[in-house]
């Protein structure tokens, strides 16, 4: 990850691959962690969004790719 940056409860950062492989790491990373992904989420052209939970704790996922392939993860966690 490059260009972190954190602000309270949110983090966002750029990735290194496209975001279909960046999404699908972070479906198989959360759920491996014990993560439970609250809906299907939804996955449009340029991005795509989920909501995870796991012990009363609630993880918002939000990927999107802009026109040059740049792609940027906003993580954001709440109760």
């Amino acid at each position: 990850a490059t260009d972190v940056t954190s602000f309270g409860t949110m983090t966002t950062f750029s990735a290194p691959d496209d975001l279909e492989t960046v999404a699908a790491f972070y479906d198989d990373a959360l759920a491996a962690a014990g993560w439970e992904k609250s809906d299907e989420g939804m996955q449009i052209e340029g991005m795509a969004n989920s909501t995870w939970s796991k012990d009363g704790q609630q993880l918002t996922l939000t990927i999107t790719a802009d026109d040059d392939g740049v792609v940027s993860v906003l993580v954001m966690m709440g109760e």
